[in-house]
């Protein structure tokens, strides 16, 4: 019997293991370009949040700050990663828990300007909205196609707890744990997030567009302007802010170990197997790094833009 241990890469040694070296070449680079491309995204996000505050300052040094930032935590090595993650992975807990609380409270009426939304935008303008203004069954299934392909980027990244596993100290014991907390998270946050957001913002306000330019296109920042409040969207911006950095943070080192994963076994260049003698594969980091330069393509275009094309 094949004893089932964490390996370096996770799911793509794992493939090659119990399925087929060719599947497991597929899964990992189709993996890590997903991964790979998701920091970028997340870098203009970020510079959308900062744009809520100051639009005079260049995206690019926000941008450059932040993948500084990413690029440290993940070079000082898993310890490093895992203390800065879980301070992040707090903040986001207790911002999401508060902002679904205040949602419930908006939405029966408790802000300052005292108007009850109810179930009120599940009526008028309802749940969907004519994609392009194409009328008809067929613009309201286009709607919901492109909000579906959004709402699946989201959900992406409960498998990080497999690709952590080749680094964890006792896997046998944490690995379980987390894993049985990730279908929480998912019914508690996403679910109960999205709940409240469809209580509080018409589907159609034009503020949620991506090209918005700023971070009013966070649905919880435009109910509580619409409440009345006036502190508070800053401060759930910088929240928002300090979860952009999280998001970089994992998503550089999850690429990177898929990446090292590839070249462990055979299916990317030998040099990216290579690691320092903490065991942090610095080329494979470096080398998504400079993917991560495409974050500047934001540059020639509104943030908010950039974001929709990664």
């Amino acid at each position: 019997m094949v004893a089932l241990i964490p390996l370096a890469g996770g799911p793509i040694a794992l493939a090659e293991r119990f399925v087929d070296p060719s599947w497991s070449w597929a899964l990992g680079w189709l993996y890590w370009y997903t991964w790979a491309i998701f920091l970028p995204s997340e870098l203009s996000a970020i510079a959308v949040l900062i744009n809520l505050w100051n639009t005079s300052i260049n995206n690019a040094l926000w941008i450059s700050l932040f993948l500084l930032a990413a690029v440290t935590i993940n070079l000082l090595g898993p310890r490093a990663y895992g203390e800065s993650e879980f301070i992040l992975a707090t903040i986001k807990i207790i911002t999401i828990t508060g902002l679904i609380l205040l949602g419930i409270i908006l939405a029966a009426g408790g802000g300052p300007n005292k108007q009850a939304t109810g179930f009120k935008y599940w009526r008028d303008p309802g749940p969907f909205v004519q994609f392009l203004g194409i009328p008809g069954a067929l613009g309201r299934f286009l709607g919901f196609w492109a909000v579906l392909t959004q709402a699946a980027f989201a959900y992406i990244g409960s498998e990080i707890v497999a690709i952590a596993a080749g680094e964890a100290k006792n896997p046998r014991k944490s690995i379980p744990i987390a894993i049985r907390n990730v279908y929480i998270r998912i019914i508690l946050f996403y679910f109960g997030g999205t709940f409240v957001i469809g209580l509080l913002v018409a589907s159609n306000d034009e503020r949620l567009a991506l090209n918005a330019g700023t971070a009013l296109a966070s649905p919880f920042v435009i109910a509580i302007e619409n409440a009345g409040i006036k502190v508070l969207p800053s401060i759930i911006n910088a929240a928002l802010l300090l979860s952009g950095l999280s998001g970089a943070g994992s998503e550089l080192f999850t690429s990177s170990r898929a990446l090292h994963g590839l070249a462990t076994i055979g299916s990317a260049p030998k040099v990216f197997a290579r690691t320092s003698t903490r065991g942090v594969p610095v080329y494979a980091i470096l080398f998504n790094a400079v993917i991560a330069c495409l974050a500047y393509m934001s540059l020639g275009s509104t943030a908010g833009e950039a974001f929709g094309y990664f």
